[in-house]
């Protein structure tokens, strides 16, 4: 089991690592032949094949196999939770003026941005806050290899 981390051409990729000057602008969990993540459709679980043919994995973090933290993922996957456009445009505009609160003040609890689902996933907490590379360093911490 691993999460991944990724890039792609799509313009919203491009638009992210601009923004956060980062070299990933995704992030989803694989497991075996899946991956499980959030983008703009919602929570979703997709072959990692499919998955491949428009995203190229720039990092990866190696974690233990974990059944209840599969179970919590495909949870939210059935949940058909949506994407929280507020919240992504709460960090853009972040980027640009610092000053504004810490929190992220559009976050939507019952929507998802790909690292919202991806923390929620972990630790039973949606950190609205963090990019795909931040959380990158994070895991990279916890699971050194």
């Amino acid at each position: 089991m691993r999460i991944i981390f990724t890039k792609s051409e799509y313009i919203a990729s491009k638009i992210i690592r601009n923004v956060t000057k980062e070299d990933v602008s995704h992030v989803a969990i694989q497991n075996a032949g899946f991956v499980i993540h959030s983008n703009f459709t919602g929570c979703r679980i997709d072959t990692l094949q499919d998955f491949l043919k428009h995203s190229d994995i720039v990092h990866s973090v190696e974690i233990p196999y974990n059944r209840e933290l599969l179970h919590t993922a495909l949870q939210l996957v059935g949940s058909h939770k949506s994407y929280d456009f507020g919240g992504m445009f709460y960090l853009w505009i972040k980027q640009y003026l610092p000053f504004l609160p810490k929190k992220n003040l559009w976050q939507s609890s019952s929507m998802y941005l790909c690292t919202e689902f991806l923390t929620e996933v972990l630790y039973g907490k949606q950190d609205s806050m963090i990019t795909p590379y931040q959380l990158y360093i994070r895991l990279g911490r916890e699971y050194p290899e």
